[in-house]
């Protein structure tokens, strides 16, 4: 996935405008629609205070999906299930838990608690 679609859906994830983002970044917002739109690759340091302003890390946004996934350890035939556009939100929200310290345990818990919220209602 494209370092600018990236940007665009931790931003999305996180519910923040290119407005908003613009700002706590200190960047332009003309500037994040380009990267977003993929016009316009940000300097490193520009990078770094996008993935401060988003919550996640540069490396994150930096690396192709494919080689982070391998990295992982998955076998061949799930890293092919695997669609990244489909599931990217949900390995932005895990990544802003673990950078906020939830453990893999709290996390288990607060999953079970919204499947059983879910099937209440």
């Amino acid at each position: 996935m494209p370092l600018g679609e990236k940007v665009r859906l931790a931003r999305q994830q996180s519910g923040m405008t290119t407005q908003a983002l613009a700002e706590k970044a200190g960047i332009s917002q003309p500037y994040i629609s380009e990267i977003e739109n993929g016009h316009k690759t940000p300097s490193t340091r520009t990078l770094i205070r996008l993935a401060d302003a988003l919550n996640v890390n540069a490396e994150f946004l930096l690396r192709d999906d494919a080689v982070a996934f391998g990295e992982l350890g998955f076998p061949a035939e799930i890293q092919k299930k695997i669609d990244s556009s489909k599931y990217f939100p949900y390995f932005v929200s895990v990544d802003k838990a673990i950078s906020t310290g939830v453990t893999p345990e709290e996390m288990l818990d607060l999953i079970d608690f919204i499947e059983k919220i879910r099937r209440a209602q």
